[in-house]
């Protein structure tokens, strides 16, 4: 295998150049932070509120724009190494699915659950679902369980970019849906999706193709409604021109350019379409949803919140039952980025879903 040839699932392989290369990042968002520091008693209205969050978001977004794709994967475990280390933390055994393609779904409280959320995780589509990605699953699920509901996670463990592109990760979403409707059983009515950032596309994507089946991807026929989706921060516009990205550049974690190299390195060589950019599609296109409740949660300091916004007002235009709520004060996908940034909430993002999912399942 050539030096830079990766297979999807698998760690990279970095070469002595890319590992030494970790070094001087790790030295520039020192000195990010040093600079963030004596900068900040002069920051304007257009920062942070506080001033933790005004130099840590600045070393993040330096942090993330100074690794290439491969460091940044090099360095993270994977979704099924995190989630083995919850189970272990948490006193559960460790349960997943594995499709006939190798794609692997981790089973987040019982598989005879009656009710089941399917977890897409965000991470730009170059990621892997983290420790608090995981721990936001393992707090909902336990919030159930208080309130006497029997619902479990199956958190999807899908192929990240460069290696695997667009439609791949949304084909092994639809057949990881199909798995637990055709072959385990579940009632698609007692069934949710739930998705964070590129994790929140993908819960789009799903929708859509359940009404408009893409013309690469097996049709799946539902004979009910899914019950519901949670779209937390979804990233649904690639656009990096619109407003909010100038207007939130220092307020969010994450930064135009990071989020140009992650849509390329999904994208590839594909034209733009309803399915990989589902802000793009319009609000036709979304009045056939197979789903009933539909909740969009952002926060108001995100560089991505315009394209949320209008996505979100095509939805409720045509499909009554959707609730979008953004929130004050709050970066992009709080209860997960902010926590790997060391602030541990509590978020209102992180309530508002809460609330809507006991309301509605």
């Amino acid at each position: 295998m050539a030096p830079h040839e990766q297979q999807p699932g698998s760690k990279p392989q970095l070469s002595l150049y890319e590992k030494l290369g970790i070094i001087p990042a790790i030295v520039l968002v020192l000195i990010s932070m040093c600079v963030a520091l004596v900068k900040s008693p002069f920051r304007g209205l257009n920062s942070p509120p506080t001033l933790y969050k005004y130099v840590v978001f600045h070393a993040v977004r330096r942090w993330l724009r100074q690794l290439s794709v491969r460091q940044q994967q090099y360095l993270e475990p994977s979704t099924t190494e995190s989630y083995k280390g919850l189970a272990k933390e948490k006193g559960f055994e460790a349960t997943c699915i594995e499709l006939s393609d190798g794609t692997k779904g981790c089973w987040i409280g019982s598989p005879d659950a009656e009710k089941v959320i399917l977890f897409f995780h965000g991470g730009g589509f170059i990621g892997e679902a983290n420790r608090f990605h995981l721990e936001l699953c393992w707090n909902l699920k336990e919030m159930f369980r208080e309130a006497g509901k029997d619902v479990s996670f199956v958190v999807l463990a899908y192929d990240l970019a460069p290696h695997a592109r667009y439609p791949r990760q949304i084909l092994q979403s639809v057949e990881m849906l199909g798995h637990l409707i055709n072959v385990l059983g579940k009632r698609s009515s007692n069934i949710m999706l739930l998705g964070d950032s590129a994790g929140g596309h993908m819960a789009a994507g799903t929708m859509s193709h359940i009404s408009h089946p893409h013309p690469h991807i097996p049709a799946l026929e539902i004979s009910e409604n899914l019950r519901g989706a949670v779209l937390l921060s979804p990233w649904v516009d690639f656009d990096t021109n619109a407003t909010s990205m100038t207007r939130n550049g220092l307020k969010d974690l994450i930064h135009p350019d990071t989020l140009n190299v992650y849509a390329r390195s999904y994208m590839g060589c594909a034209s733009v379409d309803q399915y990989n950019q589902p802000g793009t599609a319009s609000a036709e296109w979304w009045a056939s949803l197979k789903i009933d409740d539909i909740l969009v949660v952002a926060g108001k300091d995100e560089v991505l919140l315009d394209g949320i916004n209008r996505f979100a007002e095509k939805l409720k235009s045509v499909h009554e039952k959707t609730t979008s709520v953004i929130v004050p004060n709050e970066a992009h996908v709080s209860p997960v980025l902010e926590r790997m940034a060391g602030h541990n909430g509590p978020f209102q993002q992180e309530e508002v879903t809460r609330s809507w999912l006991l309301e509605h399942f």
